[in-house]
């Protein structure tokens, strides 16, 4: 795909998701859900529960199964969550009038950003740059909901991890370990010129400490070489099972730590030919406990979504033999694969995960 294609497929993305923004703000408890989310670090520490209540995460893993195409209070309120703190990492240094989200006006507002970002890359490197934006922002969904249902820790900055189908690491390495941030100013009545209920949108920076990437795209030698050269990253440029038995030998020899969080973005089922065989190696390059999280994109085709629902599927199943509790999401609708891959229910469908596999790996 070039550039031009990239960038009009991204600009489309971009504006799907200020329209998302623009209805959740005309939802009647958009503020209350700003003012729960304004202290985010203590949210999930301490009063996340007032959002799904005290026993939803128990249930949550009794079921397995989370199913995102329903109408229930505590299902809307995860999307509504999710999509706030999703336009925390897109719309990072906004500052908008409560009355500004409204669709036409916001949609006026980010094509004049993307006017602005293109005026100032005139390489042809705007296509890109959104499409990396976007990304983020399906990272942010994906690791915050499994922090706001209590799957992973609030902080996994100081985490051993391992990525498997990295690509560039940029998701990787930074997106999926920002923290959003909220400033919401309220009116003051008592002000003689108040100014306008607004919100800020913004995130707090932060990188993993410690990181193996793997990817066998040949694209990536070079950033990969570079990748080598910065403290505490080994960058693998292979095929992912050569790339575990490398891991492997590494942390026999001490030179590195066995994993405790791993994840794979939006895999190419190819890239695990056989599901159990995938999860006996893993184990041999994780900490007695590990964190395990797998997501699935549209793929290219009809044929490639299929494959990538069977390999979830296939990984579920091996998990569950070995007494594991995986948990499934399920982001999107319909009943054939055609009906499903067209119809995510967050993002353009270019961007989105429709599913989320994830399970607490013990080793033994």
């Amino acid at each position: 795909m070039n550039h031009s294609s990239v960038a009009t497929l991204a600009k489309k993305g971009l504006l799907h998701e200020a329209d998302t923004l623009a209805t959740l703000a005309s939802t009647p408890s958009f503020t209350t859900l700003i003012e729960h989310m304004e202290d985010y670090p203590d949210f999930l520490a301490s009063r996340r529960y007032q959002l799904l209540g005290e026993s939803f995460s128990t249930e949550l893993m009794m079921d397995h199964m989370l199913d995102f195409d329903r109408s229930d209070a505590v299902v809307i309120q995860l999307k509504q969550a999710t999509n706030l703190l999703a336009a925390c990492d897109l719309f990072a240094g906004w500052s908008l009038p409560l009355n500004a989200l409204e669709q036409a006006t916001l949609r006026e507002h980010t094509a004049r950003a993307i006017r602005d970002l293109a005026q100032s890359r005139p390489d042809g490197s705007l296509g890109p740059l959104l499409a990396q934006k976007l990304n983020s922002c399906d990272t942010t969904r994906v690791i915050h909901l499994l922090k706001i249902l209590g799957c992973i820790a609030p902080d996994m900055t100081g985490c051993f991890q391992l990525s498997l189908g990295a690509s560039g690491g940029t998701r990787d390495r930074h997106s999926m370990h920002r923290m959003p941030a909220i400033e919401y100013t309220r009116h003051n009545p008592l002000l003689r010129q108040p100014p306008p209920e607004s919100i800020t949108f913004g995130q707090e920076t932060h990188s993993v400490k410690d990181i193996v990437l793997v990817d066998n795209d040949p694209q990536m030698h070079k950033r990969y070489e570079r990748l080598n050269r910065e403290e505490n990253t080994l960058a693998l440029n292979q095929d992912m099972m050569a790339s575990l038995k490398i891991l492997r030998e590494r942390i026999a020899a001490g030179d590195t730590k066995p994993r405790n969080l791993v994840v794979a973005f939006r895999i190419d089922h190819r890239m695990i030919p056989d599901a159990m065989d995938f999860i006996k190696h893993l184990r041999e390059v994780t900490a007695d406990a590990a964190d395990l999280i797998i997501t699935i994109g549209a793929g290219h085709s009809n044929k490639e979504f299929k494959g990538r629902c069977r390999k979830i599927s296939e990984l579920e199943q091996v998990l569950r033999k070995q007494r594991l509790s995986p948990l499934r999401i399920i982001w999107h609708r319909g009943t054939s694969i055609a009906e499903q891959r067209n119809s995510p229910l967050f993002g353009a469908p270019t961007y989105a995960t429709y599913e989320i596999l994830y399970c607490k790996i013990i080793r033994e």
